[in-house]
């Protein structure tokens, strides 16, 4: 991948490391940072050389959204309906590919996080808030309405009745707060949050990895379900893992008591 301003890309073991990293800025999500995320996430999925992504962000804030000296100008005048548009776009683009691709995504979060952050947070596979983050719900204020996939992400994670307090109110909540809804899985201590992401992203290596991915497509094909069709795919899904290497020794060793050791297979993309 060619470099991009704003993004450091590195893959250790089999763990992709995304790091937002223009701290002097509060590490935006320009147009450029999308498109270079979205290329690597399906990228990796298809090269099969990743088992888990941890995505941060440098300096004092995970990421404040778009770059509003950026973003405003282009929103305004005869062109401004048609650039928010193209904005959307990919922005959406990449939070389709957040969902889809077959590895866990970790997200850190420490200060800051707005706009289109928090899409991006909502759509991660496990949120790691610190102390000293701030989830910042402040878009009504402007006269503009949630975009990023916020209003989808919010009441599919906390409900419909608190995404309208959250929204109407413009609450900005901390990191307990966020964890207490639903909007983050644990809260660590200022500056813990890599080593945090990191134990569990070992954790995800070693454990069985076909069986995560397909509860990973299983969730969010569900959300898109009858409960008859999420009934039904959910028995095909189940019968194809009690065929797998990983079931077979994850019930031989509870059979036996001891602790089961999955294989590690070759990563599976779903983006061919």
């Amino acid at each position: 991948m060619d470099e991009v301003r704003g993004l450091q890309v590195t893959n250790e073991a089999g763990v992709l490391d995304l790091l937002l990293d223009d701290p002097g800025r509060l590490n935006p999500l320009t147009p450029n940072v999308i498109a270079a995320l979205t290329d690597v996430l399906i990228a990796s999925d298809r090269a099969r050389q990743v088992h888990c992504a941890i995505l941060h962000g440098a300096g004092r804030a995970f990421t404040a959204g778009g770059d509003a000296r950026e973003v405003l100008p282009a929103l305004q005048g005869e062109q401004g309906r048609v650039n928010a548009v193209e904005l959307m776009r990919l922005t959406d683009r990449l939070l389709l590919v957040l969902s889809r691709v077959s590895f866990p995504v970790i997200t850190v979060v420490h200060g800051w996080v707005a706009g289109a952050g928090l899409g991006v947070t909502g759509l991660s596979d496990w949120v790691i808030a610190e102390t000293n983050a701030r989830f910042h719900f402040n878009v009504l204020a402007n006269g503009l309405l949630p975009d990023s996939g916020l209003v989808w992400t919010l009441v599919q994670n906390i409900g419909l009745l608190r995404t309208k307090q959250l929204l109407f109110s413009r609450e900005t909540l901390t990191a307990e707060q966020a964890e207490s809804i639903g909007l983050a899985c644990e809260v660590v201590a200022d500056g813990d949050g890599m080593g945090a992401a990191q134990k569990r992203a070992l954790a995800f290596v070693n454990g069985p990895f076909q069986a995560l991915r397909t509860t990973k497509r299983m969730i969010h094909t569900n959300v898109n379900l009858t409960l008859e069709q999420a009934l039904e795919f959910e028995q095909a899904q189940v019968a194809l893992q009690l065929d797998s290497a990983e079931a077979r020794e994850g019930l031989a060793a509870f059979a036996e008591k001891r602790t089961a050791q999955f294989p590690v297979p070759k990563p599976a993309p779903w983006f061919k």
